[in-house]
């Protein structure tokens, strides 16, 4: 491995501990809260509907190419590649999500399908259809949500790679390389910056989403050691859903009534039963007949009477 790799995997060493904190932080606020963000939960989806899996997909085989093409091509056309995975990667709604809805939960607020739903706008026609807010406008609010609780940190390493600039001038084709610099004209005067400093951002960009990636994976492995049941105020008992490997995969919410809310995500999709969104995007449940809740906690219609022994089975 070169320094330069080695440099690399240092730098996604460091985020990752830094998200593990400030996840850390969220749990400590609202656990189950945490679990929802973790697992993304939302509406009914089928499977091959998930584009952040396919985001995913593509990162790793526009890696692939942009290894190819530094070594059989030149050093610019990998800048070229490198160019458009930035600005697939700083496009992606997932990791704009997991990182505003954590802020919010650290701020004592519940997790939202859609922290940005606020910002996007309707269009002239068409009563459902809306514009979603750009990544220049979400970044700005998971700014100032990191501002309110204190991660400057946060704020710190956005502000070192994200860069509306380059964002804009390769979403418009209004750009080109020479051996030194990046360049671009639209919206004023000629500009450019020295592909040593556009290299920096890109290389800060793959090292934060990429320990990102990691870290909610670990968060959804570190669900998937905790004992099954748990209980939940209102006489509610929480299931955790895993897979073969303890990886946490949804949940059931059991309630004393006999009726229950569950929601699962996995390579067939993502399944909601009786979970429905509040106005705010928050998460709420259909819990059946509430004249029949009683002060018990029960799993499937039957009182609890020795935890450790659901758990152990």
């Amino acid at each position: 491995m070169t320094s330069e790799q080695d440099s690399f995997e240092k730098q996604i060493h460091d985020y990752i501990s830094y998200l593990d904190t400030l996840f850390g932080r969220a749990y400590k606020s609202n656990p189950l809260e945490l679990l929802f963000a973790i697992l993304r939960v939302g509406y009914l989806v089928d499977q091959d509907w998930d584009p952040f899996e396919e985001s995913q997909r593509a990162f790793k085989e526009l890696n692939w190419l942009m290894e190819k093409a530094d070594k059989e091509l030149s050093d610019i056309a990998s800048s070229r590649i490198a160019l458009l995975m930035y600005c697939q990667v700083v496009e992606m709604t997932v990791p704009h999500i997991l990182l505003a809805n954590s802020l919010n939960i650290i701020a004592g607020k519940p997790y939202v399908m859609d922290p940005f739903f606020d910002l996007s706008h309707q269009r002239k026609k068409g009563f459902l259809n809306r514009i979603p807010a750009s990544a220049t406008v979400k970044m700005h609010r998971i700014k100032k949500l990191a501002k309110e609780v204190q991660e400057l940190k946060l704020i710190e390493t956005i502000e070192s790679f994200f860069d509306d600039r380059v964002r804009n001038a390769f979403s418009h084709s209004d750009y080109i390389f020479t051996k030194d610099y990046f360049r671009w004209t639209e919206g004023g005067p000629a500009s450019q910056m020295s592909m040593s400093d556009l290299e920096d951002k890109i290389r800060i960009c793959f090292a934060f989403y990429g320990a990102l990636l990691e870290c909610g994976s670990r968060w959804r492995r570190s669900f998937g050691k905790f004992p099954r049941y748990h209980k939940l105020p209102n006489y509610e008992v929480l299931e955790l859903l895993k897979d073969e490997e303890e990886l946490v995969t949804g949940f059931k919410i059991h309630f004393s009534n006999g009726s229950y809310a569950s929601y699962s995500r996995g390579p067939d999709g993502s399944k909601p039963m009786n979970v429905r969104p509040n106005q705010d995007g928050s998460i709420n449940f259909f819990v059946g007949d509430l004249d029949k809740f009683e002060k018990v906690w029960k799993i499937d219609g039957k009182p609890v009477t020795n935890w450790d022994k659901v758990n152990n089975n």
